[in-house]
């Protein structure tokens, strides 16, 4: 998997020592700042980065903390059998990894710039036990811990639950939170099918079998690329990362479908299905100023958005569940970053930006109320 995407094994190594350093308690906002850098540096950090914080939710980032915390007592750790599960259950990575000053020059870090070697930053890993689940990352990234996703069977996550699901094309999907798909693969055709929720593409290049998404009547053709899918509320919303999507809307019966291109950082919005006579408006591509797919990294970012959409994606986060009891409501337009690990922040913010008070009820389901 990682060689697929060109990254050289250091590279993998440094990308698990920072996000080890992330997990831990005594990460200081100078490792934040250097973690920045080295992320600017060169477009594979972050690519590795990514990689591995994806790996990283599907083990169980509370899980992985708590082992963190667990063996920092120790000084040479064995953690991969206990730390990576599935096919690397049984594989005991290397231990007592030397610690990095962030000053440190290592071979591999260098890079060109101006005729001068440029040195890149590496975390300081403190402890025995950051640098061996650091190990354990890499580890588990080289090999694969992906699920392979069941052709034919539908696959769903529960709420707040994330899965990574790699197809056997080689094309992968991040299911999101309460979200449920469906998928078929052969000779002659890739289609995977949204039922509800999120799913984020990153589809495997083969002209010779374009790759469908359906969403209700809403259907979105690829060959190679990285786009982001949410089926909710009757609305279908398409946002490109890379490469290019035709999104099929509905059609009313006996009406061709109207195609629209989307390229990198655009996004459009369509209703998942149509009566037999009536066409819908049209939709309107727009520029799509936040990242395909952030929600993977822990942060929803919203620019204009309608609350009731908001709402929408934390009830697939919060399991009491988020009710707006007046549906004008629904349509207030707000802006501000949702980081469902802490839903108590949205709550306590969304009062100040939008005309509304929060009633939270003893078994913790929350209405949004119009203030008064």
């Amino acid at each position: 998997m990682a060689r697929s995407l060109h990254l050289d094994d250091s590279i993998l190594v440094q990308a698990g020592e920072w996000y080890a350093l992330s997990l831990s308690d005594e990460v200081t906002g100078a490792d934040l700042d250097a973690l920045e850098v080295w992320l600017d540096a060169d477009p594979r950090h972050e690519s590795a980065f990514d990689l591995t914080a994806r790996t990283a939710r599907q083990l169980g980032e509370g899980s992985l903390r708590a082992r963190l915390v667990a063996l920092s007592g120790s000084e040479a750790v064995r953690v991969a059998e206990t730390s990576v599960e599935g096919d690397v259950s049984n594989v005991v990575p290397f231990t007592g990894s030397p610690a990095f000053e962030s000053s440190a020059i290592a071979n591999e870090n260098e890079a060109v710039v101006q005729g001068k070697p440029r040195v890149f930053p590496r975390p300081r890993v403190r402890w025995a036990a950051m640098s061996a689940l650091a190990a354990s990352l890499v580890l588990a990234v080289s090999v694969g811990v992906f699920e392979r996703a069941p052709i034919g069977q539908p696959v769903s996550t529960a709420i707040a639950q994330t899965r990574v699901l790699t197809l056997p094309d080689g094309s992968r999907v991040t299911l999101g939170p309460d979200s449920r798909i469906a998928t078929h693969i052969d000779g002659e055709e890739r289609r995977v099918t949204l039922m509800s929720g999120e799913a984020f593409f990153e589809v495997a290049h083969d002209r010779s079998r374009p790759f469908w998404v359906e969403a209700g009547d809403a259907r979105i053709q690829v060959v190679g690329t990285k786009f982001d899918v949410t089926r909710s509320s009757g609305r279908v919303h398409v946002s490109v990362l890379e490469g290019v999507v035709k999104v099929h809307e509905p059609s009313p019966l006996l009406s061709a479908a109207a195609v629209v291109t989307l390229r990198k950082s655009q996004k459009i919005e369509i209703v998942d299905s149509t009566g037999f006579f009536a066409a819908p408006p049209a939709a309107a591509v727009m520029e799509d100023p936040v990242p395909a797919g952030e929600w993977r990294r822990g942060t929803r970012t919203y620019i204009d958005t309608r609350l009731g959409d908001v709402v929408s994606d934390l009830n697939r986060y919060y399991g009491p569940g988020v009710r707006i009891s007046d549906p004008a409501l629904a349509d207030v337009r707000i802006a501000m970053e949702l980081r469902p690990s802490d839903v108590d922040a949205f709550f306590d913010v969304l009062p100040l930006i939008a005309p509304v008070k929060i009633e939270k009820n003893r078994d913790g389901a929350v209405v949004v109320e119009r203030a008064r």
